[in-house]
């Protein structure tokens, strides 16, 4: 199907493509507003060399050490780790259904030792205090991993004024597409309906007459 046949199918059933359009944008826009927003709090941590290193060379050595990313990548799954979760549920006063409703991750800023603890969840408040409480055991619980590290929180998480999701133009825009994708693919069957009648309902040639032969 060429593109000129292509816009003269769309011309023809452009309600069923406004339609589905319709749709598609309403329905998008329904279940988007029915979702639960989710916030989202940060707190920036450093790694560094432990403050119990008293002598010039240690602390070299501990920084010579960083440089190798496995450090900080171990640095970077502690947060995550089930210990970690526990004791700041244990903090905060939490249960453990309240806990699971917050999804903990990590992020290593490029070429620093700056690492950043994210955390995401229903409550604006509650989320920037698990961020800072899960910063705060996990400095206490890094050191018993590499006593020549230690962690010193650089910004403490702050409640979030807006949610990061769900986000209603993004999924505005998918549904648009969707929408018009479907329409434009109802419109195609509707035409090869519309040809596949008009073939079968049109009557054959007749028969020429047989020759007779004596």
């Amino acid at each position: 199907m060429n593109s000129f046949t292509l816009i003269r199918v769309v011309g023809r059933s452009w309600w069923v493509i406004g339609l589905t359009l319709i749709v598609g944008l309403s329905t998008t826009i329904y279940f988007t507003r029915r979702q639960p927003p989710i916030y989202q709090a940060t707190t920036t941590v450093v790694i560094g060399p432990s403050g119990r290193l008293t002598e010039v060379s240690q602390i070299v050595n501990s920084l010579n050490a960083l440089d190798r990313r496995s450090v900080v990548a171990t640095y970077a799954k502690i947060p995550t780790s089930r210990t970690v979760r526990d004791r700041t549920r244990e903090q905060l006063g939490l249960s453990s259904s309240q806990m699971r409703l917050y999804r903990v991750k990590t992020a290593i800023v490029p070429d620093t030792n700056i690492l950043q603890i994210i955390v995401e969840g229903p409550d604006p408040r509650l989320v920037a205090d698990v961020a800072n409480a899960i910063a705060e055991q996990t400095k206490n619980y890094a050191p018993e991993f590499y006593g020549i590290f230690g962690l010193s929180i650089l910004d403490r998480a702050l409640p979030p004024t807006r949610p990061v999701a769900p986000e209603l133009a993004r999924n505005v825009s998918l549904g648009a597409v969707l929408g018009l994708l479907l329409g434009i693919g109802l419109a195609l069957l509707i035409e090869y309906g519309r040809r596949w009648k008009h073939a079968s309902t049109k009557e054959p040639a007749p028969e020429p007459p047989a020759e007779l032969y004596v």
